[in-house]
């Protein structure tokens, strides 16, 4: 069994899906767009492109659609108990940090 993601807010949900390889293989290609190609291969390329604040993974524009595409189809769509107290989806967090709206 796989421990709950640490999804707090819509920004944690957004980096846990962008860390999923097959959903971001699935959303370039259903949007034909190329999110996540190009991450460096070698530590120290990751290491140059950190120093200067280049993500070779990260086209603004792809970028917007991935948002919104997690917003319409992931977080949109979370039961709401996911989001009450105690929390049946993510049980290692007891705060009120799950709060959300659904504007």
């Amino acid at each position: 069994m796989t421990a709950a993601p640490k999804v707090r807010t819509f920004t944690d949900c957004v980096l846990y899906c962008f860390e999923n390889r097959e959903l971001v293989e699935q959303f370039n290609r259903l949007f034909g767009c190329t999110l996540g190609v190009g991450i460096p291969r070698s530590s120290i390329e990751a290491m140059v492109d950190r120093a200067c604040g280049h993500n070779p993974a990260m086209r603004e524009d792809e970028a917007q659609l991935f948002i919104h595409f997690v917003y319409d189809s992931i977080w949109s769509r979370l039961p709401d108990e996911c989001f009450e107290q105690p929390n049946p989806c993510f049980p290692e967090l007891s705060d009120s940090a799950l709060n959300r709206s659904r504007q």
